[in-house]
């Protein structure tokens, strides 16, 4: 038989939920991560009323999040990055392309600012002359690609 206790999260946790739902989590994980981190309280009576008072906020703010996600996505969705390196004959870079780099290239040509965490290079650094792409993933189910074209230039 499993053993579970329920939790009201404090703060978003990807994959498990939204701040003010209420989860049934193991009694280890509430009391090693969880409640050590301010993540979750005991589904307590007081506790309870305290997250109703609150859900019709929580609720506004998640639905503002899923409209900037969205947005978000739309614009990204026409951007095409593109960088200009210094490679070999072969088409192989000096250095690399990161996804810090990927951030300073949107800040510069589209004025957004994207959270390093939210941003993944498919295939990892980008180390030669071509085609790529980067995945975003705003929220569990807002996510899109930001096209990536590096140019090799020989010295």
């Amino acid at each position: 038989m499993l053993c579970t206790m329920q939790v009201i999260l404090t703060k978003n946790i990807p994959g498990t939920g939204y701040t003010g739902d209420v989860k049934n989590v193991k009694p280890g994980h509430f009391r090693n991560y969880l409640l050590p981190n301010g993540l979750a309280l005991r589904a307590t009576k007081e506790a309870s009323k305290k997250y109703e008072a609150m859900r019709e906020q929580i609720v506004k703010e998640k639905a503002e999040l899923v409209a900037k996600a969205e947005a978000t996505l739309r614009k990204l969705a026409d951007i095409t990055l593109v960088f200009k390196v210094k490679a070999s004959e072969k088409g192989t870079l000096y250095g690399s392309v990161t996804e810090e780099d990927v951030i300073e290239k949107l800040k510069e040509v589209a004025k957004m600012e994207l959270d390093r965490s939210v941003l993944a290079i498919n295939g990892g650094h980008i180390k030669t002359a071509g085609d790529f792409t980067a995945t975003v993933r705003l929220t569990e189910k807002h996510k899109g690609e930001i096209k990536i074209k590096v140019e090799a230039i020989e010295e």
